[in-house]
């Protein structure tokens, strides 16, 4: 099941959402965010927006983060993170253009991300489909500090120009078996 459940909360994220999630991640080998986001059309020509921020501090060092960005004219996810606060911030973008796959933001669509320590991968989830998109290159192979702050919708500076309904977390890597699942389970 899920470590940590956000439901029915769709609300346009210019506002941003904090709280603490204490020692969650604290001895994991990974991490797996997923959300339902009916994204913006403004989107396709703006900067990153954050669906999920965890940091290892009050003042930044995200420890794992879900954007929504624009890489190479093309509106997709960016899944990065560190295993401790001496590490530097890793990501990988993700393949598939969001803005198609929402129907430039008419439909609800289910996004997520991986961050797999063990294995120094990084995934990307878009309607229960998990791809592979890089390597991670972290410093450790599990997570090793405290969070200090979770954000949902926002970095405080960079909303995710979506409407964010649903956010699950979970201390593992979901199998793909397990990403369809999820989804499948979620539009029921």
């Amino acid at each position: 099941g899920d470590d940590w459940r956000m439901d029915g909360a769709a609300w346009p994220t210019a506002d941003v959402f904090n709280t603490t999630m204490g020692n969650l991640f604290l001895g994991k080998e990974a991490a797996t965010i997923t959300a339902w986001i009916r994204p913006n059309t403004a989107i396709i020509n703006t900067s990153a927006g954050a669906i999920w921020r965890t940091s290892v501090t009050n003042v930044g060092s995200s420890k794992f983060r879900l954007d929504l960005v624009v890489n190479g004219g093309v509106v997709v996810l960016r899944v990065g993170g560190r295993s401790d606060a001496a590490d530097g911030w890793h990501f990988q973008y993700g393949t598939t253009n969001l803005a198609t796959a929402s129907s430039n933001g008419n439909n609800w669509i289910q996004v997520g991300g991986i961050i797999d320590l063990a294995n120094d991968l990084f995934y990307e989830i878009v309607n229960g489909v998990r791809t592979s998109i890089g390597a991670i290159g972290a410093a450790n192979t599990r997570f090793d500090a405290s969070t200090a702050r979770t954000q949902i919708g926002s970095d405080s500076s960079n909303p995710a120009k979506a409407f964010i309904y649903q956010l699950d977390l979970y201390t593992k890597t979901l199998s793909e078996e397990e990403c369809k699942m999820v989804y499948h389970r979620d539009l029921a």
